[in-house]
């Protein structure tokens, strides 16, 4: 069904939020390292004979792990400069740790200790885990889940505690480690999988190499240098046309609008390009119409793979860390979750 009809969606107008640090991990290593893949065309995926193209990271064996890995260098950034002072709540940081589906790998590993496996996998476990582990006084509330715009949605919810004045810096982001039997028999069922043929996107689709990775963000109330980048909107937005997908690139577009509006003439555009037929004509047709058409792209997937609820975080750490003034990032998730985020370096 088509929506010819406006539809309510939510724009986030920021006036005081900056990201001083970006950091991910994913299959090609760290957020600088993951963009010299990009640029270069190296693929860091893996051939498994059972499930073809993945992107695991075998160096850290579960979320915990891995989300520590994207999010600890902001967390040693954010000391480095001196912004703790755990005496004065005013100072607290926020903190917004978001998983998509929980700790899938808690959930599924249930036959030797149901009830403390099952409580560890709860999405919310993973923002307190981070608190304590950093010995750190937070405000966290409920982590914001949207599929594979999670990243997005929790970058937005980390700017808006600055914005609105109840913390003065916070640190934001996803991970995701759901390379589990279970889980990637669910996406293969769906045909959404590209098996043992090369991912690619925005070209022949082949389907999406599900992978790990976490992206994590440093946020302040103020710059404090000339490569902080200032975020300027977030956009959420539902596309309710399909059970499981962005179906309707008239929503899309009314993203790409609104970030126009508040950032015109972007450097690049990081897209979602997750490879899938459906994903990729709809996604196409949004960016191919309108005043951003001629905007160069900026396509991870078949280089890193799809992490999932990580991988709207991941790929905008990444592309932070690129020659560029002036950033979009979007993300089209299952069942309708649409995201997109606007940024400009400081100057």
């Amino acid at each position: 069904m088509r929506h010819d009809s406006p539809l309510p969606f939510s724009t986030q107008r920021f006036h005081r939020v900056w990201i001083r640090h970006a950091a991910a991990c994913t299959p090609a290593g760290s957020a600088r390292e993951t963009l010299e893949a990009v640029f270069s065309g190296t693929c860091a995926l893996t051939l498994d004979q059972q499930w073809g193209w993945l992107g695991p990271i075998p160096q850290y064996p579960n979320l915990r792990e891995l989300a520590h890995a994207a999010a600890d260098p902001c967390w040693f950034a954010a000391t480095q400069r001196a912004l703790l002072n755990d005496d004065h709540p005013a100072s607290w940081p926020g903190l917004i740790a978001s998983v998509s589906k929980g700790d899938t790998g808690a959930w599924l590993d249930t036959a030797s200790d149901l009830a403390s496996n099952f409580i560890r996998g709860l999405p919310g476990r993973l923002a307190g885990d981070m608190a304590r582990s950093w010995g750190l006084r937070a405000f966290h509330g409920a982590p914001p889940v949207g599929a594979c715009a999670t990243g997005i949605f929790a970058l937005c919810d980390g700017a808006q505690l600055i914005e609105d004045g109840r913390c003065q810096w916070a640190i934001a982001g996803a991970a995701d480690h759901s390379l589990q039997n279970l889980l990637l028999a669910g996406f293969r069922s769906l045909g959404v999988l590209c098996g043992s043929t090369p991912p690619q996107a925005h070209a022949q689709p082949t389907g999406f190499a599900p992978a790990c990775g976490a992206g994590f963000f440093q946020l302040a109330n103020q710059p404090s240098s000339t490569q902080d980048w200032q975020l300027l909107a977030g956009v959420r937005l539902g596309d309710a046309s399909h059970e499981t997908r962005c179906d309707d690139p008239a929503v899309l577009q009314r993203l790409l609008q609104s970030l126009w509006q508040h950032c015109p003439q972007p450097d690049i555009i990081v897209v979602h390009g997750t490879g899938t037929a459906a994903g990729d004509a709809s996604e196409l047709a949004a960016l191919n119409h309108g005043p951003w058409a001629d905007v160069p792209r900026l396509c991870c997937k078949p280089i890193i793979g799809h992490s999932l609820g990580a991988n709207a975080a991941v790929e905008l750490a990444v592309a932070l860390h690129g020659p560029w003034q002036r950033v979009w990032k979007i993300a089209l998730g299952f069942s309708g979750h649409l995201g997109g985020v606007a940024l400009s370096r400081q100057q």
